[in-house]
């Protein structure tokens, strides 16, 4: 009984050990990262114009978060400059790109989806035919 219990001690003082390395792993990696920009990091959006990047985004996983496109395309390497929330939400909000993308909001937060020719945004009524 009483190896029991040190034996589940031991295990717990490991795993946070362990969660303490990764997580100190984590942040030497972002601040490795941070202070070597002069390193060419290639990215499968890098040159791409975001209204591109965030298409070829959603092609690939359909409807997401703003957040997380923002996420997504600052890893690939797409240019966002200083705001990179605001340059996206403005690009996937444009009235020259309203027939690309749709924009919810639910529970507070934005997600963006591609809008696929034919089919209606939710709540659009159909249009009756002319006769």
């Amino acid at each position: 009984m009483a190896e029991e219990s040190t034996l589940t001690t031991l295990r717990k003082e490991i795993k946070e050990q362990l969660e303490d390395a990764k997580r100190k792993v984590d942040s030497l990696t972002r601040a490795y990262n941070a202070l070597s920009p002069a390193e060419e990091q290639e990215g499968e959006y890098r040159g791409m114009s975001v209204w591109l990047a965030v298409r070829q985004f959603l092609k690939r996983v359909g409807k997401s978060e703003l957040n997380d496109i923002v996420d997504e395309l600052t890893r690939g390497g797409c240019d966002l400059g200083k705001y990179p929330l605001r340059t996206v939400s403005i690009s996937v909000g444009s009235k020259p790109l309203k027939n690309v993308f749709r924009v919810e909001k639910e529970n507070g937060r934005m997600y963006v989806s591609l809008y696929e020719k034919g089919v209606p945004p939710k709540g659009t009524p159909a249009k009756s035919k002319k006769r």
